[in-house]
């Protein structure tokens, strides 16, 4: 027995020393010739926008380094205003400044290693109580929010309006990765280009960076087939502009517990024909539909008056919340409305003046 445990306990020496010795061999490996790691230094600031007044000491702005890059020294340009200190040991910005820059400069950190270079952004400020500095977050909206276009056809440029309404930009990111042709101006934000293929409605958010704060703006951006009706989108979208944000927002994610969303709503993809009574019946009705509906797993109750509109506005109103809204690549057509209208006039009828809101009559 003393001799089974004497092998088996050697045995385990063995195969953790196996182990060990891989370990070594692998942290080895991952260095260079020099024993040191072989990855560029990763920098950033924990404050990257400074804002100081003039002869008053500002609070320190210390570097934070990340990932396993070896650094030598710090360097800085351009210079930092007269009376701020900058360590090239640490990286460290520190002092007193005695002149003003009240838009503030933007100033680039470089890391330097035996395996490369490291970039930090950091703007520095400073004002005085008659001339503040600007440390406002950026805010910079899209003219549009929802944009369309066809292969092979320059999409319309989406400009970012951020310079009036928002603290200064240093810098535009946008995710996913936009489709081939198309791109971001990483300076002024625009969205533009001419995509080759095509692609449904997606959602993009770009962030607008700034040193102190990000914006988040969502962009759809569909490419549709070439036979696809955008005059129904150009109307579609001025409709839900001007009667559906009210109760759904903007964006069209309405309001948890309150109102339905449209945005990636799987009862708005379900059925056409049950959207167009909708749009004509208005919610409750006792010809279609439920008091409670279900969107996403969520039951709402509120009401919803029926829409006096024509067959194309409903058409176009709905294609472009199917879309923009949802991916959808097919469309609804003002024939189709038209069609459920005269079948609902004569249900109706039958049913008596508890047929919902009433339905508009006319084409």
């Amino acid at each position: 027995m003393i001799r089974s445990a004497h092998k088996k306990l050697f045995r385990r020496s063995f195969l953790f020393g196996i182990a060990g010795t891989a370990a070594l061999v692998a942290l080895f490996n991952s260095c260079n010739d020099t024993g040191t790691s072989p990855y560029a230094p990763s920098i950033s600031y924990k404050r990257p926008g400074v804002a100081g007044l003039k002869d008053q000491a500002i609070v320190p702005d210390t570097l934070i380094a990340s990932g396993s890059g070896v650094i030598n020294g710090y360097s800085i340009t351009p210079p930092l205003p007269a009376g701020l200190t900058f360590d090239t040991k640490t990286g460290r910005i520190y002092g007193t400044g005695t002149v003003l820059d009240t838009p503030g400069t933007l100033h680039i950190v470089s890391a330097s290693g035996p395996s490369g270079t490291g970039t930090a952004k950091v703007i520095i400020c400073v004002g005085e109580p008659a001339h503040v500095c600007d440390t406002r977050a950026p805010y910079g909206p899209y003219t549009q929010a929802f944009v369309w276009t066809k292969p092979n056809v320059p999409m319309t440029p989406d400009t970012n309006l951020f310079l009036p309404l928002g603290g200064r930009v240093t810098d535009f990111t946008i995710s996913p990765a936009l489709p081939a042709g198309l791109t971001l101006n990483p300076v002024n934000g625009i969205i533009s280009g001419t995509p080759t293929t095509v692609m449904a409605a997606k959602e993009f958010i770009v962030s607008v960076i700034g040193p102190f704060g990000i914006d988040s703006q969502h962009v759809s951006i569909a490419v549709l087939d070439n036979a696809f009706p955008v005059r129904l989108l150009e109307k579609g979208v001025a409709r839900f502009q001007g009667s559906c944000t009210g109760c759904h927002n903007s964006d069209g994610k309405g309001s948890p517990g309150a109102t339905p969303p449209l945005f990636k709503s799987d009862y708005l993809m379900k059925d056409k024909s049950r959207l167009i009574r909708i749009q004509l019946l208005g919610i409750p009705n006792e010809a279609d539909t439920a008091t409670t509906i279900v969107v996403n797993g969520e039951s709402f109750t509120s009401q919803m008056s029926a829409q006096m509109a024509n067959d194309s506005d409903i058409a176009a109103v709905l294609t472009f919340e199917r879309t923009l809204l949802n991916g959808a690549t097919d469309f609804i057509s003002p024939s189709l409305v038209g069609h459920i209208r005269d079948s609902l006039l004569t249900r109706c009828a039958q049913i008596g003046p508890n047929c919902g809101w009433g339905i508009d009559t006319t084409h």
